[in-house]
């Protein structure tokens, strides 16, 4: 079996030719006049992409807004809060801000649940940050 690179670039779709990074993935199983046709179009249409937040600002809440299905009878959970490492801790208040900036969040005050930020390396050596959330799944019923 290829390696995943070589599949990556074999079916990727660059969508602006000023940005090698603005790429798309096709299905390796669709005929060639197909992938012509869809190529065609993404690359027409790469406008509508979304590469950031900063390419969203001002979504309406009423279209897309994030709603927990908790179970009431469940308690609600706050976890410890943590201490992090000088460069972990800025490279969380870097995220913040920019989801502050780009109002994909909000402060929230006295909130019923709380969940801590996790921070994962990347290979590129810079920092994701991720949230914990599992007490928070532990009630939430599934779909």
């Amino acid at each position: 079996m290829k390696n995943f690179k070589e599949i990556q670039q074999r079916f990727s779709i660059p969508l602006d030719s000023l940005d090698p990074e603005k790429v798309t993935y096709i299905g390796a199983s669709l005929d060639k006049p197909l992938k012509g046709q869809l190529t065609t179009f993404l690359q027409k249409n790469s406008d509508v992409f979304s590469w950031m937040a900063a390419d969203m600002p001002g979504i309406d809440p009423n279209l897309i807004t994030h709603k927990l299905n908790v179970n009431p009878t469940q308690k609600a959970v706050k976890q410890k809060k943590r201490t992090y490492a000088p460069n972990r801790l800025e490279a969380i208040k870097q995220e913040v801000e920019k989801l502050l900036e780009y109002v994909f969040i909000e402060e929230v005050k006295f909130p019923e649940w709380l969940a801590n930020p996790v921070m994962v390396k990347k290979a590129n050596g810079k920092w994701r940050m991720c949230i914990n959330f599992t007490e928070l799944n532990d009630v939430c019923p599934k779909d």
